[in-house]
C-alpha cells in the first residue's frame, strides 16, 4: 500500500510539472527522501484532533525549527508542518498528507531557498509556487496563501540575489490574488549595510536562533492574525 501512496505522489508531481507552462529543470534529489518525516507526522496525527480553519505553517527547516510556534501566534490555532531542508517539489508531492488533510484557512509557506541552494533556478522556484497555488484553489477554495520570503543568511549570502529575484517575481504573484499574500521577512534580518544580523543565527550561519524567530513573529503574527480573523 505505500509504494502504491508513493507511485500516486510521484504521478501527481509528474502532472502538475508536465501541465505547466513554464519548462523546468527536474530536481537532482530524490523527492521522496523526507517520507520518514511525514510518516512521523502521520504516525502522531493518529491519536491527535485538530478543528478544520486552523493556520497551518508548512515548507524547509525554517519552519521545522521554529520552537514556539504556538505562543509566538498568540491566541491562533496553529499546526506546524515544516519537514527537513524540504524544497517545493517536495511540499507539492507530500500536499494531502500535510495540507489537505487538516482543512486550514490560512497556509503560511516558507520555501524555495533549499530549492536554489540545490541548483535550481529562481523561474523553477516560481513554476512549483504556481502548482503549489493552483493545488490549494483547487483543494481548499477559500484558504489563504501567504508566502514568506527567501531569507537572507551570511552562509548562502552568495545566493541573495536569485533569491531576491525569486522573492520578487512570487510578490508580483501575490499581488494579483487576493487570496495570496507576501511577507518580507528580510526586514527583521538585515542590518543598515544591506548585510545579514549574524547575531540571529546560530552557529551553521543559516538557521535562526531565537532572536531571529522573534524578529520574524513581529512582522509574522499581525498578518496572520488579520487574515485569520478575516477567515474565521
Amino acid at each position: 500500500m505505500k509504494n502504491l501512496m508513493r507511485g500516486l505522489q510521484l504521478l501527481g508531481l509528474l502532472v502538475l510539472v508536465s501541465c505547466s507552462s513554464i519548462k523546468s529543470s527536474p530536481p537532482t534529489y530524490d523527492v521522496q527522501r523526507f517520507e520518514e518525516d511525514i510518516e512521523a507526522f502521520e504516525a502522531k496525527d493518529a491519536s491527535a484532533r485538530y478543528l478544520p480553519g486552523t493556520v497551518l505553517f508548512t515548507g524547509s527547516s525554517s519552519i521545522r525549527f521554529w520552537n514556539g510556534l504556538d505562543e509566538d501566534m498568540g491566541d491562533i490555532p496553529c499546526i506546524n508542518r515544516g519537514f527537513g531542508g524540504s524544497t517545493l517539489p517536495e511540499v507539492n508531492l507530500y500536499y494531502d498528507r500535510i495540507i489537505t488533510k487538516f482543512d486550514p484557512s490560512v497556509i503560511v509557506l516558507y520555501c524555495g531557498e533549499n530549492d536554489i541552494a540545490a541548483g535550481r533556478p529562481p523561474r523553477d522556484v516560481i513554476k512549483d509556487y504556481r502548482a503549489f497555488v493552483k493545488m490549494t484553489k483547487s483543494k481548499l477554495p477559500g484558504a489563504r496563501i501567504i508566502y514568506l520570503s527567501m531569507k537572507p543568511s551570511p552562509s548562502r549570502w552568495h545566493l541573495w540575489d536569485q533569491y531576491k529575484k525569486g522573492n520578487t517575481a512570487i510578490q508580483k504573484i501575490t499581488k494579483r490574488d487576493k487570496d495570496q499574500y507576501y511577507i518580507d521577512v528580510s526586514k527583521v534580518m538585515l542590518q543598515p549595510n544591506g548585510e545579514p544580523v549574524s547575531a540571529i543565527f546560530i552557529e551553521d550561519m543559516l538557521h535562526m536562533n531565537r532572536s531571529g524567530y522573534e524578529g520574524w513573529q513581529s512582522i509574522i503574527q499581525p498578518v496572520v492574525q488579520s487574515i485569520y480573523n478575516m477567515n474565521n
